[in-house]
């Protein structure tokens, strides 16, 4: 864990139920600004980043293969793996 992707992963948690500026909470600022948007302190592909880790830590705790866990729907994944207390 960095403390980049601690920020980003926060970051995407908080605003997690805003369609707005999707681009950067997925692909960062720089391809954000490219595209229009705005920044918003997202590192590139921060979304990508947390993502990754959100469902590594599913899979450790639900004890799923990756297969087993594509048909989870994600606030199932997401009420197993994110405190109550972020966002």
């Amino acid at each position: 864990a960095t403390p980049e992707v601690d920020e980003a992963e926060h970051k995407i948690l908080v605003a997690r139920d805003t369609t707005q500026n999707a681009t950067a909470y997925v692909l960062g600022d720089a391809t954000a600004l490219k595209m229009g948007g705005s920044a918003i302190g997202m590192p590139h592909m921060g979304g990508y980043a947390v993502g990754r880790r959100l469902v590594e830590r599913y899979l450790k705790a639900a004890r799923k293969s990756a297969a087993e866990a594509t048909t989870v729907p994600y606030d199932e994944i997401l009420a197993a793996v994110v405190p109550q207390s972020a966002g």
